[in-house]
């Protein structure tokens, strides 16, 4: 799983240093970009969360929002 923030930041198998302390909202696109499944999870629980959300059928990305604030924090591919 590769995470891909706004800037240069990539993370493999990993979250960014910020993502335990927060709220997260989880959302999962298909190819057409069409919303399949969401969840919002603590950020010291994520990972497991995104892993099962790519192993949704026809899901093809993800993107992880601040849940709060609705700011968006990266897009999640598939490795």
């Amino acid at each position: 799983m590769l995470l891909k923030t706004g800037g240069t930041s990539v993370f493999r198998d990993t979250l960014p240093p910020s993502f335990p302390r927060r709220l997260l909202s989880l959302r999962a696109y298909d190819a057409n970009g069409l919303m399949r499944d969401a969840d919002v999870v603590e950020g010291s629980d994520a990972l497991s969360h995104l892993q099962r959300l790519l192993a949704v059928p026809d899901v093809a990305y993800l993107h992880v929002h601040n849940a709060r604030p609705g700011c968006y924090a990266c897009r999640v591919d598939p490795a």
